[in-house]
């Protein structure tokens, strides 16, 4: 076989296992959008000085502001997952998620 061909093909069922993967997580985007955070959060400290929610005296997860924000962490990343076999689409939305 062609190697670029073969590339493809990989890159193709690479592609759709991770989509196939997110559809069984997308329902519940919110929980584990909370639990990735949190897990960033755990790891470098720092990185939740940046946000506002981080002085509230509510714990993480049952502050309705950062769930919110986890959510719509969550649905940008289901966004990318989505055109992931769309490059010039990817990197159009990536450069508007970053913009915002």
């Amino acid at each position: 076989m062609i190697p670029a061909l073969e590339q493809a093909m990989r890159e193709a069922a690479t592609i759709r296992v991770i989509q196939d993967t997110w559809k069984k997580i997308e329902p519940y985007k919110e929980a584990h959008g909370v639990k990735m955070l949190i897990k960033l959060f755990e790891i470098d400290p720092d990185i939740s000085r940046l946000f506002s929610f981080d002085d509230d005296e509510v714990p993480l997860q049952r502050n309705d502001k950062f769930r919110k924000h986890a959510k719509t962490v969550m649905l940008a990343i289901g966004e990318a997952v989505e055109l992931m076999s769309d490059v010039d689409s990817l990197v159009k939305k990536l450069k508007t998620i970053g913009a915002a």
